[in-house]
């Protein structure tokens, strides 16, 4: 049934891109090739453990997008200061590498590596801008190969849905996540939602439903996740969730205040390393020195949080994030 599944999904992609592409006229191309990092100095202390400090370097991405024939582009973002093929995995260190084909205004088909469609604004938020998050953030492999298919109903949705492998399983299990994403923005509230059926063993399935929501208010910009996750194992609400709260004030043009905290519970899953509740709250300052530019960014955060085995961890940071453009070909 998973081969005849699987197979359905490869012939509606093929039928989807129909040959006429292959006889678009190739214009004039776009290509932009950007690179960001982020390094800190944290002091953290362990529950019943000496305290820690010093220099670290985060994240050292390149992103590479652009177009190859009309309506058919790519984008790739690979981890410079990650070695995935020393796991026997050469694309380990890619987040994602991808064909976009936007067949007309209301239809794309996608393939490739690709982030696993899952809701909420803390899960959507590139990995280089969360200075701590919940525990379901760090412990999700929320990049994966796949394919899926978006329609775009008008300017302000967008419905996805994705088969892809699962988060929870290597490719060699035939495990698979199956999941529908629905993205909206209408101005002051933004909503990413989604429900989604994930293999975590051959058989057995953890339900998503997640649900991002983001409220803009002038200075304020509040974001609330709420994520529920279930098996036939347990009852289905409120058994196994997140909730993370995000409440960001404009100050000035160039400097931002953060106040973030959630909690996670984990019992869905038999046996999950996870298997305890989490809890973690923080906040900083972001500091954008070059007037009218976000491309340097210096931050002063502090946090406190619970580890997989219970143990509490406070730490304080102050670091800088500084982005490039090396090319921007339109």
């Amino acid at each position: 049934m998973k081969f005849f599944k699987a197979l359905i999904a490869g012939a509606a992609l093929l039928l989807a891109a129909p040959t006429a592409l292959c006889q678009e006229k190739l214009e004039a191309s776009k290509l932009s090739v950007d690179i960001n990092m982020r390094a800190d100095f944290t002091y953290e202390d362990i529950q019943g453990e000496e305290t820690h400090s010093g220099f670290h370097g985060r994240f050292f991405n390149l992103m590479v997008n652009g177009d190859i024939y009309k309506g058919l582009s790519f984008s790739i973002r690979q981890r410079l200061n990650k070695f995935g093929a020393m796991n026997n995995d050469v694309f380990g260190a890619t987040d994602w590498v991808y064909l976009n084909y936007r067949i007309n205004p209301s239809f794309s088909v996608q393939a490739g590596k690709q982030v696993v469609l899952i809701g909420g604004f803390e899960y959507d938020k590139p990995p280089i801008d969360v200075f701590f998050g919940s525990r379901f953030f760090y412990n999700i492999a929320c990049y994966q190969f796949g394919a899926s298919g978006t329609w775009y109903p008008n300017e302000k949705n967008s419905v996805s849905f994705q088969i892809c492998n699962s988060p929870y399983a290597p490719m060699a299990s035939s495990n698979y996540a199956y999941n529908l994403f629905w993205s909206g923005d209408f101005g002051f509230y933004k909503a990413l939602w989604s429900v989604n059926l994930i293999e975590y063993e051959r058989g057995e399935y953890l339900n998503f439903i997640a649900l991002g929501n983001q409220f803009t208010f002038d200075i304020l910009n509040f974001q609330l996740d709420i994520m529920n996750r279930a098996t036939r194992h347990q009852k289905f609400l409120f058994s196994d969730y997140s909730i993370i709260a995000n409440l960001e004030v404009k100050l000035t043009d160039w400097l931002t205040a953060d106040i973030k905290g959630g909690y996670d519970r984990f019992r869905a899953i038999p046996g999950d390393p996870m298997h305890q509740d989490h809890q973690f709250y923080g906040g900083g300052f972001e500091f954008f020195p070059l007037h009218g530019s976000r491309d340097l960014r210096l931050h002063i955060i502090g946090a406190n949080y619970y580890d997989n085995e219970g143990v509490r961890h406070t730490e304080a940071m102050a670091g800088l994030t500084w982005a490039v453009n090396l090319v921007r070909k339109k």
